[in-house]
């Protein structure tokens, strides 16, 4: 078996996901391969599929495209982190005994173990303290219900402990009945129907008795009736003016009805969180009268942050086995627990002082590795930017390049329309100054057209000062100095497009040794660098942007920023950091929680 068939057959994507502190919701996940709002990857058994971007993959792809790795760096990290060892007699990969896969398990049948034991305890010894208190001082006093209640079931529950330690699976359904008695003796409803009325367009619900007051306030019971084909739900108002025909007597109703406010307090999270405190305090409160310091808590393991392995209730037959100089199982399996306890306890001693001499020189290294990526990624950035800027203002200055050739090309046209109607309008006026008083008519017409063309010249002459406005020019003289901004913008066009292949060339080399930075670093430190990178992210981003702004002032663009910084991502293949923090909490929560061993608070007796 090689080292991808090992991984594969030994590790599957949701294991992958817990242990790297995806967030898995039905075995459903935020996508890896794109941004995604709403979990829209599956995670099968043995492969994975997105149904937003259609990928396809399986537990290499999925840590390859957390932590930026190839495939075989993926297969390697997963093989280290779940103990898939190489087997060099038959030259095979193969699951360690140790691998966290089997730590896993064994954890989650133990924290299951244990939690039975201690609730099991718990109950006998509070049966056995309930014989004592609420026994009867005399004959004629009347028993107790909790006197009889652990007379009853001491025996059956010191019974379901022998059979939990021969390895049954003791368990009790305690039945208790939901339906609420009125002050009248007689069983309430649990549910009550709730018919869904209208008004207009308004639609709610009423139980019978709200419906008979709602009734006088215009609300209707909706009913099916047969609309072509269909049935529809209906007023009898609406149904009667139309000719519809009822197809049912039953009403429109809510699917479940409303809930008796008892019975939903009664079955609440809420009211089961307030008995188990009460059943805390009750508890407590007898275990200090009775001078004993152990105590009892509510709370769940995790919240109470155990993390020994818990001994279980030895009982009084396995101290009279040992007593008679027998081996009682569950005594040797207290023996046995408090031993890995105190082992545990010197190896995290040990550990501790380990992790002081390594913590130093790894974290010097993850520092180093962190600081290095984080300035090429900023430079990067600043770099494609400055490129983005440039190639605004190239195409800004060949925009105004053309408004100018098409300014100047206009001005021409209106100045040789301009000369030729001077021309035209002094051989008019030379013509009608030599002309025979006799030409009555020819000299109207003269007339008319000498108007006419003074007119077209005033407008000529007009739109002319407005060009050499538009130019910015005084007179004629100025309009060269206009034509010398078309040749100056040309020479910064040329400058920009070296500068810019340079700065192409720069982003280059930076990209190229980012990724081989990145590469280099060990698979098992990956998270820890990217952790430390979230952690100085902002400092050199913000040191970025202020560079920029004192660069470009009022031209810097903080849209042009994001977009550039989401392309130069994409290129680097990064991750935005928001997830990389998100997938460090969730990583060191899930390691804490791999390495938590529970207990509970029993106390021996």
């Amino acid at each position: 078996m090689n080292l991808f068939e090992a991984v594969k057959e030994s590790v599957s994507p949701r294991q992958i996901a817990d242990y790297y502190g995806l967030q898995v919701r039905n075995d459903m996940v935020s996508c890896l391969f794109h941004e995604d709002r709403n979990p829209s990857m599956k995670l099968y058994d043995d492969h994975i599929y997105c149904f937003g971007c259609g990928k396809h993959g399986d537990v290499t792809d999925m840590v390859g495209e957390l932590f930026g790795l190839s495939p075989k760096e993926a297969a390697e990290k997963i093989a280290h982190d779940f103990g898939i060892s190489y087997d060099k007699q038959h030259g095979e990969y193969k699951p360690s005994k140790d691998s966290v896969i089997a730590k896993i398990k064994r954890e989650q049948e133990n924290a299951k173990k244990n939690h039975a034991f201690k609730v099991l305890c718990d109950y006998f010894h509070l049966l056995r303290d309930w014989r004592i208190e609420y026994a009867p001082k005399s004959a004629d006093e009347p028993l107790n219900p909790l006197f009889i209640k652990a007379l009853i079931e001491t025996d059956h529950i010191d019974n379901l402990i022998d059979c939990f330690i021969s390895g049954s699976n003791p368990h009790a359904h305690i039945l208790l009945t939901m339906r609420p008695i009125d002050d009248k003796g007689k069983w309430q409803a649990k549910t009550q129907k709730e018919y869904l009325c209208k008004r207009g367009d308004e639609e709610r619900g009423f139980t019978a008795a709200e419906f008979k007051t709602a009734q006088a306030d215009g609300w209707e019971k909706q009913y099916q009736y047969k609309v072509d084909k269909k049935k529809l739900y209906m007023i009898p108002t609406e149904a009667e003016q139309q000719g519809y025909e009822r197809v049912s007597k039953n009403p429109k109703s809510t699917r479940y009805g409303r809930q008796n406010p008892i019975c939903a307090e009664w079955n609440s999270e809420e009211q089961v969180l307030r008995w188990r405190k009460a059943w805390e305090g009750v508890t407590n409160k007898a275990l200090e009268q009775n001078s004993i310091d152990a105590r009892v808590d509510c709370r769940s393991f995790k919240e109470c942050g155990i993390d020994e392995q818990p001994t279980i209730h030895e009982g009084v037959s396995a101290h009279i086995i040992e007593q008679r100089g027998g081996v009682s199982e569950r005594c040797e399996m207290n023996r046995q627990i408090k031993a890995d306890n105190a082992l545990l306890l010197e190896i995290k001693k040990q550990i501790k002082k380990l992790s002081a001499i390594v913590v130093d020189k790894v974290k010097k290294t993850v520092l180093d590795f962190a600081n290095t990526l984080e300035n090429l990624r900023n430079r990067y950035i600043f770099n494609r930017y400055e490129i983005t800027q440039n190639e605004n203002i190239s195409t800004e200055l060949k925009q105004y390049n053309t408004t100018i050739d098409v300014t100047v090309q206009r001005y021409n046209g209106i100045v040789q329309q301009l000369d030729n109607k001077i021309t035209e309008l002094k051989k008019m006026k030379a013509e009608q100054k030599h002309l025979n008083p006799i030409h009555i008519f020819r000299h109207k017409e003269l007339t008319e057209h000498i108007d006419k063309t003074e007119k077209e010249i005033k407008k000529l002459q007009n739109l002319k000062s407005a060009f050499l406005d538009k130019m910015s020019c005084k007179s004629e003289k100025d309009i060269p100095q206009y034509k010398a901004l078309h040749i100056k913008n040309d020479d910064i066009i040329i400058e920009i497009a070296a500068n810019n292949t340079e700065l192409e060339k720069q982003c280059a080399d930076d990209k190229a040794e980012f990724i081989s930075i990145k590469k280099s670093i060990p698979s098992e430190d990956m998270v820890a660098v990217q952790a430390e990178r979230y952690t100085i992210h902002d400092e050199y981003t913000k040191s970025n942007i202020q560079k920029l702004q004192e660069k470009y002032g009022r031209k810097y663009s903080y849209d042009i920023y994001k977009d550039v910084e989401a392309d130069v991502n994409m290129e680097l293949h990064e991750k935005p950091f928001s997830i990389l923090m998100r997938l460090e909490k969730n990583k060191q929560r899930n390691t804490d929680h791999n390495h938590t061993k529970y207990r509970n608070h029993e106390q021996e007796r």
